[in-house]
């Protein structure tokens, strides 16, 4: 039962039933219409033997019928004088009388193993040929119809023809001879029918194993990656362009999941790491407060000491939640019209003291428009950015923050004259704890900048980074400006 359920047999199923119906429903057609034809060819075939037959026999009679009324039964030598130019008349044709020799007709009839019968004009049966039916009768429904009239009788096709002085004559054929034919070819298309359906069967299983075939392959190499296998792809220059779009986009996912599994394994080993050491510092100042007598300041100072480190923790925690929740879909971020100068003036007066502590000159050039994002997150990530600049420039330095306006966008520049980050280093600055070389190391988590690029992409765009050593540094992001 389960084999059923494959696609390669449902595939072959399906295939097999739309072409049976398609070639039954050709040879029914092809019955329909050779049973037409065959029944034309009868009423061509008893229409062809009415003028030997029926036509010259019933003029014939009509006319001396009519000289013999014309001229009275009284006038006999006219008679013997008519009689004796019809014999005379006879034996040059071979015949008598002036009637056709119908001897041919009935010899042609009986090697067409066809029937008929003809009647005078008082309905007396004048004539006989082949072997009609019990029951072949006058025809008294077409009495009153001259012209020719085709019927069905007991299966029999006749045709049955009235002359002008109502002389009737009747020619069939049997249903026997009509179906002879169709039945040696309903037999022959029955067997052609089940011939086409067994060479269709074979066709379907090398069709089909052909069809399923890549599909297995991919099967295959989708469960050695589900066993650990992460550098397995699927080859893409498989037969059919919807397989070649399916293994490409498998790909994709697959190259997605093995770049997330590194990531997770490196989010693993780095939050490992940074919470390691503060969680030592817990401990061995848990310890020293156990075993050591302590005077008070020394007893507040290791207790200040710890709850430095369990907030340095929650700040981790906290901003790790975050990137899970924004790499999980959560709704974070609440888009709405706000004027960009507002937010702009709310940062810089937040960083106004670590401006003027490493005496930095901070210049803001920011236009009054309106843009759709989140306030506070927007607030965020301007600071995560600009505090990034205050950590990596020397005193005295700048910090320049200003703004480009659109037709559609509005796109935000922070550019400092710090330290500059290498070329090596630019690809890896958004990851979570990354923090370049020994120069750039400060006393962040190396999570702001992951944490400002994952919400700039929840309002549809993306921080670029431009930078050289010695030559600071230039992030850039846009927003969607609402007119």
């Amino acid at each position: 039962m389960i084999r059923f359920k494959s696609i390669k047999w449902k595939l072959q199923i399906y295939q097999l039933s739309f072409f049976m119906l398609v070639i039954t429903a050709l040879l029914v057609g092809l019955f329909i219409y050779e049973k037409n034809s065959q029944l034309t060819r009868t009423d061509c075939e008893l229409s062809q033997l009415r003028e030997p037959l029926f036509v010259r026999h019933i003029i014939i009679e009509d006319i001396r019928n009519r000289r013999r009324h014309r001229r009275g039964e009284n006038a006999k030598v006219n008679v013997q004088r008519d009689q004796s130019r019809a014999e005379n008349r006879a034996k040059k044709r071979g015949g008598a009388d002036d009637l056709p020799n119908l001897e041919q007709d009935r010899v042609l009839i009986t090697e067409r193993k066809l029937y008929a019968k003809i009647w005078n004009d008082k309905h007396e049966l004048v004539h006989t040929a082949g072997n009609p039916p019990e029951g072949t009768d006058f025809p008294t429904e077409f009495t009153d119809q001259t012209g020719r009239h085709f019927r069905w009788r007991n299966g029999n096709r006749e045709l049955v023809y009235v002359a002008n002085r109502k002389a009737v004559g009747l020619i069939g054929k049997p249903k026997s001879l009509i179906y002879a034919d169709l039945e040696s070819l309903a037999t022959k298309l029955i067997v052609l029918w089940f011939i086409i359906l067994i060479v269709s069967i074979a066709i379907g299983l090398v069709t089909s194993r052909i069809v399923i075939a890549p599909i297995k392959a991919i099967s295959k190499i989708a469960s050695d990656i589900e066993k650990g296998k992460l550098d397995e792809r699927i080859p893409e220059c498989m037969a059919g362009l919807e397989l070649e779009e399916l293994s490409s986009m498998l790909n994709r996912s697959f190259d997605k999941l093995t770049e997330n599994s590194k990531k997770q394994a490196k989010f693993t080993t780095d939050a490992s790491h940074e919470l390691k050491t503060p969680l030592t510092i817990i401990s061995n100042e848990l310890h020293w407060l156990k075993s050591a007598e302590l005077d008070a300041e020394e007893t507040n100072t290791s207790v200040d000491l710890c709850m430095s480190t369990v907030s340095h923790m929650n700040e981790i925690v906290r901003h790790l939640l975050d990137l899970a929740r924004l790499e999980a879909g959560s709704d974070l971020v609440s888009l709405q019209e706000i004027d960009l100068k507002s937010i702009s003036g709310e940062v810089a007066n937040m960083m106004e003291r670590e401006f003027e502590a490493k005496q930095l000159t901070f210049t803001e050039e920011i236009e009054s428009v309106v843009v759709l994002a989140d306030p506070l997150r927007l607030a965020q990530v301007l600071i995560n950015l600009v505090a990034n600049a205050v950590d990596h420039t020397p005193p005295n330095g700048t910090i320049r923050f200003y703004s480009e306006v659109n037709d559609d966008s509005v796109s935000l520049h922070v550019v400092d004259s710090g330290e500059g980050i290498a070329s090596a280093d630019l690809e890896n600055i958004f990851d979570r704890f990354y923090q370049g070389d020994e120069s750039r190391n400060s006393a962040g988590l190396g999570l702001g900048l992951s944490i400002s690029q994952a919400l700039i992409k929840e309002h549809g765009s993306e921080i670029k980074v431009e930078s050289e050593l010695k030559k600071g540094s230039h992030f850039s992001f846009s927003l969607k400006r609402v007119s």
